[in-house]
């Protein structure tokens, strides 16, 4: 699997839209996450399990902590939602997979929370553009399995 483009939206300290080229990084072979405790070097593997097979990475933390929800952005504007997307190619195949975790948004009416669901689509690109493969979260992610070849 090469990844090629990952971009994140309102994802653990990213409140605003990033954008990594892997491409560019790759461009010599090898390339480091590093930086100092805090600066996101984990959130940015954790958006990759995410969005590759809806949830995050795992560990030694417990998940009922203060760590439990490290994917969505307490700095990130109210209602902004919470976005990774991910570009791969697989065997040749070049991939798009985008999803959003469950989060909660501002009310458009009245005071308080709304839930919004989790959501996932999945894309192949062909000579003829993007193509739409699955946005169904069972469906989409069998399929991403498959392709992959993990579980």
């Amino acid at each position: 699997m090469r990844l090629h483009t990952l971009e994140l939206q309102a994802i653990g300290p990213y409140a605003t839209p990033q954008r990594i080229d892997f491409g560019a990084l790759t461009a010599s072979g090898l390339f480091l996450l590093e930086g100092p405790t805090g600066a996101g070097k984990t959130t940015i593997l954790d958006a990759i399990t995410f969005v590759l097979y809806g949830e995050r990475s795992r560990d030694d933390r417990n998940d009922d902590g203060p760590h439990a929800d490290r994917l969505h952005s307490h700095f990130a504007a109210p209602g902004l939602e919470p976005s990774v997307t991910l570009e791969m190619s697989l065997r040749g195949t070049r991939y798009r997979v985008r999803r959003t975790p469950e989060y909660q948004r501002p009310k458009r009416r009245g005071a308080g929370f709304v839930t919004e669901a989790a959501q996932v689509h999945l894309e192949r690109l062909s000579a003829a553009g993007w193509t739409s493969l699955s946005a169904n979260k069972a469906e989409a992610g069998e399929a991403i399995r498959d392709a992959i070849g993990l579980i």
